[in-house]
């Protein structure tokens, strides 16, 4: 194919120096050829920097701590790609994805985005089940508010037109930045959905997603700026209200969760429950004892 157009692969990246070089390199094996590749080092404190410029290819920036949508909107504000590939520093493309995605943009000449599917791989790299791949053909709004279907942003291709009409990912809810962009995408204008799969997502330990408080809590907020854009609309309203009574009632679980956790780690409590625990050990071991010397007797 000519490859006229630039494509810009934006990779936020915070303390993952483990897996950034992964992230680029997969970049790099791409069978599309006219790419850039920024990388946005939002503050780290271990070998993020080494790891990267050992990467002539790459445009190193460095900024202070702002979070994953400010370090995305750094990068593609400092980018000069017709097209934009936003990808986790833990994360990896495969290696038809920027063709996939100009392919895709290029016959879909009216879409703001398109997406792609992704693949689970675990810490070190090896497959994991995978949810199947499942394209949403029409209304993709309407199944945003019903459930995310984009399971990492790296399996989309924006168009910088839009991402410049319309900001850029929002930093007020963190973890759920890239979910409220597409909504705020999709609600205005068309959107594609092809059945490739594009891009590998790790999971590992420190994955933002993880943190179920941040996430939930974010996702709330997601869904309350919905408000006005589905009222008076009966199957919105529907899918509005579900989202914002999952998140609540899963807010009040982890509330719960946690309070648990602070109650059984202070000091008394556990003093408390060693106590009874020894107790509890003291009258079987006598109680047996006792059987024992019965038994003799």
């Amino acid at each position: 194919m000519v490859e006229s157009a630039l494509i810009s692969v934006i990779i936020p990246t915070y303390n993952y120096a483990a897996f950034i070089g992964e992230a680029i390199q997969s970049v790099l094996d791409q069978t599309y050829r006219k790419f850039e590749i920024v990388v946005i080092d939002d503050g780290s404190t271990d070998d993020t920097k080494e790891v990267v410029l050992a990467f002539p290819e790459v445009l190193y920036l460095h900024q202070s701590n702002q979070g994953i949508a400010g370090a995305r909107n750094a990068g593609w504000q400092s980018s000069r790609g017709e097209f934009l590939v936003f990808l986790d520093a833990d994360d990896r493309l495969l290696p038809r994805a920027l063709e996939v995605g100009v392919e895709s943009l290029k016959a879909c000449t009216g879409c703001a985005f398109v997406s792609g599917h992704w693949e689970l791989i675990a810490f070190d790299g090896r497959g994991l089940p995978s949810p199947p791949v499942v394209c949403v053909s029409d209304n993709h709004y309407r199944a945003l508010l019903d459930f995310n279907y984009i399971g990492t942003v790296g399996q989309v291709m924006f168009r910088r037109s839009i991402i410049e009409e319309v900001g850029g990912f929002n930093v007020t809810v963190p973890g759920c930045d890239d979910i409220e962009l597409y909504m705020r995408i999709a609600r205005q204008h068309p959107v594609y959905c092809h059945d490739q799969i594009v891009a590998q997502h790790r999971r590992h330990g420190s994955n933002t997603s993880g943190n179920r408080s941040l996430m939930l809590q974010s996702m709330l907020k997601v869904y309350q700026s919905q408000s006005e854009h589905v009222r008076g609309q009966p199957e919105l309203e529907a899918f509005y209200n579900q989202g914002i009574e999952y998140c609540k009632h899963f807010i009040r679980k982890e509330r719960k969760r946690k309070s648990q956790e602070r109650f059984e780690s202070n000091w008394l409590v556990k003093s408390l429950i060693n106590l009874r625990h020894r107790i509890k050990a003291a009258l079987i071991f006598h109680r047996y004892t006792v059987s024992r010397r019965r038994g003799k007797d």
